[in-house]
């Protein structure tokens, strides 16, 4: 599935799926693409996803090590349609200064990237006091 040739591939995290089995999610910087493989609880992969157990979403970002954290939404239903992983990573390029932070929702019962947004941390970075708002 993942070899270990493709050094540029970052397996993000796995969850299990509300009808069975579980979807692996990763990210690969060249090309640039999310990549979602839906396995049955037999360990093949699920034809049914994608037509192989393979879907890629391409990408424009440049994800950042450290690999991210992940959060399995809807794990323990039986509602294959709330299966779900919130993605949280650095991102940006080596080249580019800022401290970015990747927020991603990726359905995987259907393969698709629901949203995606980069929140600037540099701002996070002072401190800021809730008393005085400073």
């Amino acid at each position: 599935m993942f070899t270990a040739a493709d050094a540029e591939t970052r397996v993000l995290g796995a969850c299990p799926l509300a009808l069975g089995g579980v979807a692996i999610v990763a990210y690969r910087n060249a090309p640039r693409e999310w990549i979602i493989v839906r396995a049955r609880a037999d360990g093949t992969l699920d034809p049914s996803f994608s037509g192989d157990g393979v879907q890629t979403i391409a990408s424009s970002i440049f994800m950042r090590d450290p690999p991210a954290a992940v959060t399995c939404v809807g794990a323990g239903n039986t509602n294959a349609q709330d299966d779900a992983m919130l993605v949280a990573a650095p991102m940006g390029h080596p080249s580019y200064p800022q401290s970015l932070l990747l927020l991603a929702m990726i359905d995987l019962d259907q393969g698709t990237l629901v949203w995606s947004g980069a929140h600037d941390l540099n701002a996070w970075m002072f401190g800021w006091n809730p008393e005085t708002g400073e």
